[in-house]
């Protein structure tokens, strides 16, 4: 299983060297009128990390649900991360010390592959950097109950079936909007999330169009 999981990460961290697929595909998740970029210079940074790990010989992939809690994400599915602080010196460190805070992998464990495109987030002014890693060992997660309520492990192969993809429609302001999302179980993975994996699947898609995920 390490083999397999070494040899995926090892094809996308030379595709990740390529140009991205960025906007196009982040787009096929967003919701309808929603901002992809922005000029606003005070806008916040922030990372957050694509975990991809061994379990019963299948890749998975780990998100949180986040805690409820007085802001915009509160009680949503997101991958682990967080705010720059002037400490880390950059958003890779973001991403690794925010995955140690929420889930408690220490960054020693986790094989960095690169990164995707970032993304705006509109409703907090954060413009978020998505990182890659995979650990080559199933972890045991610790999480910050004041952060995460839980761990949600999905299959990568999960994400890569369309019958798993949906749409919902929501009503604001007398206006009809289109939420497209990823169907877990009882969960939604929608927003940014939603977009991040979009672009990080494509690359998945471009590197092995037929790759059948259960054996690995």
């Amino acid at each position: 299983m390490t083999n397999k999981i070494e040899i995926l990460s090892e094809l996308i961290t030379k595709r990740l060297k390529q140009s991205l697929p960025g906007f196009e595909y982040q787009q096929k998740m967003s919701p309808e009128h929603r901002t992809l970029s922005t000029d606003n210079k005070a806008v916040k940074k922030a990372a957050v990390l694509i975990l991809l790990f061994p379990l019963n010989k299948v890749i998975q992939l780990a998100l949180i649900k986040r805690t409820l809690y007085n802001g915009p994400h509160s009680g949503q599915i997101s991958l682990p991360g967080g705010m720059f602080d002037v400490k880390d010196m950059n958003l890779t460190n973001t991403a690794l010390r925010e995955t140690m805070e929420e889930i408690g992998i220490h960054q020693k464990d986790i094989n960095l592959i690169g990164n995707l495109s970032s993304l705006y987030i509109p409703v907090s002014n954060f413009e978020v950097m998505p990182f890659v890693g995979y650990l080559k060992f199933t972890p045991t997660f610790m999480i910050d109950k004041k952060e995460v309520q839980k761990m949600i492990i999905v299959p990568l192969s999960h994400f890569i079936d369309k019958r798993n993809n949906s749409v919902e429609y929501h009503e604001f302001e007398n206006q009809r909007y289109k939420i497209p999302f990823f169907n877990y179980k009882d969960d939604k993975i929608w927003g940014a999330t939603a977009m991040i994996l979009s672009e990080f699947l494509r690359i998945i898609e471009e590197l092995e169009p037929d790759l059948n995920f259960p054996q690995y």
